[in-house]
């Protein structure tokens, strides 16, 4: 699917030329355009990723201290992009409402964005990348060094990541469960095992994964990632789709907290995620990445493989801070989740801060209610008396049905309230 398309949908309308503001409106689509024109992820992951990846393990396994020699591809700022942003922002009127407030974070972040990418490569990229999504706090490093504590068992990696019986396949299943016919495809130079880019699930470099990170997966880049954006793409406003300001570390928190509730959050998970959060930490603290590699071969106990992996999630672009919202996101949403309204929460990729303003657009009929949750995290305010949503068999099309988690009807003695879930 092209790059553009997934953000093109048509969307359901709701009303929403009535209900809001044209300069809303024209906001939210430049945003859009913005978003598709500043691909961050591509511009920081060096075009000879999978190489120097191989390279980086080899001499971690041969005892040595590699420092990787990694080539980006320059992505351009378009000009005016800036500018039109910045006009966008004063159109607004930021104070007048709630939704433009949001609207405006997410400008604001936009325009950061906008530094990151002309940044890769340089020293100020590290400094760009800790505004835009975190400085390594004392409390997420001392959470990362007890994960990261070299008693964890790795995993057996059994399941190739495609043909029969494979992850693609599992993938595909899981988004068959919710309803999701999004493609799965490959691209190696991806430290990530899959991301979700231009409308298709991408497996990235590992060729084997465990059973473990299969079912992780599941329940990680489907069950959270993928049904908040399906959610968001039959909104009216692109917003939702792209994330509010600050919403990457929430979900990938409530991610986490979906691969907990599934059973899957091993110790080697916990592991790998604290070895990355190290990763990220070191690069904005300018320690040389094969040091840190050897760091955590060494003291952390991670496969040569593994720390390679986890440094080069930190060190891309010349310092991401991104791993680092991971542990403190997990933090955040595991304390939210007794309470919080999951139909809102997932309706689209927001920051918890922006779940009562999607509520609100939800009951004002400006936004439409979400179609799916994560079965996981479903279960997880279930169990606490919370959630309304179930497992059940529905028609995707006359002749077709999937089964999905979707919203249960209350029993007649059974009160809903505007706090409570979708």
């Amino acid at each position: 699917m092209p790059a553009r398309s997934w953000l093109s949908l048509p969307r359901t309308s709701c009303e929403v030329g009535r209900k809001l503001p044209p300069e809303i409106l024209r906001a939210d689509q430049a945003l859009v355009r913005a978003s598709v024109a500043l691909d961050w992820m591509a511009a920081a992951t060096p075009v000879d990723a999978a190489g120097e990846r191989v390279r980086f393990a080899v001499s971690l396994e041969a005892g040595g201290v590699p420092e990787p020699r990694y080539t980006y591809r320059k992505i351009a700022v378009p000009g005016p992009l800036r500018s039109e942003l910045l006009g966008h922002l004063s159109s607004i009127e930021p104070d007048s409402s709630p939704l433009a407030a949001c609207l405006a974070r997410k400008i604001r972040e936009t325009l950061l964005v906008a530094d990151l990418v002309e940044a890769v490569g340089t020293p100020r990229f590290a400094a760009v990348s800790a505004t835009l999504f975190g400085e390594p706090v004392r409390r997420v490093i001392r959470i990362a060094r007890e994960w990261a504590n070299g008693s964890a068992v790795p995993e057996e990696r059994e399941v190739p990541a495609e043909g029969p019986d494979s992850l693609a396949s599992a993938l595909s299943a899981e988004m068959r469960h919710y309803g999701i016919g999004w493609p799965v495809r490959r691209d190696r130079r991806f430290a990530a095992t899959v991301v979700l880019r231009q409308g298709a699930l991408v497996l990235g470099g590992a060729g084997w994964v465990s059973r473990e990170e299969r079912d992780r997966l599941c329940a990680h880049e489907v069950g959270v990632h993928l049904v908040a954006v399906s959610n968001a793409l039959a909104h009216p406003l692109g917003l939702f789709a792209l994330g509010t300001a600050g919403y990457l570390a929430d979900h990938e928190g409530a991610a986490i907290c979906a691969e907990e509730a599934r059973g899957t959050l091993s110790q080697y998970r916990r592991a790998l995620l604290g070895a990355r959060a190290l990763a990220a930490a070191a690069a904005l603290a300018g320690e040389p990445q094969g040091e840190l590699g050897r760091r955590l071969v060494d003291e952390h106990g991670l496969s040569p493989w593994d720390a390679a992996v986890a440094a080069e999630r930190g060190y891309r672009g010349g310092g991401l801070a991104k791993d680092l919202c991971y542990l403190s996101g997990y933090e955040r949403v595991r304390a939210a989740l007794r309470t919080l309204d999951l139909g809102a929460f997932l309706s689209g990729r927001m920051s918890l801060d922006d779940v009562a303003l999607v509520r609100a657009l939800i009951d004002a009929g400006v936004l439409p209610a979400p179609r799916r949750v994560s079965r996981e995290l479903a279960a997880s305010t279930r169990a606490s008396g919370q959630s309304r949503w179930t497992t059940a068999t529905c028609a995707r099309s006359p002749g077709r049905t999937t089964r999905a988690t979707v919203r249960s009807r209350p029993k007649p003695d059974q009160r809903t309230s505007r706090s409570g879930h979708a």
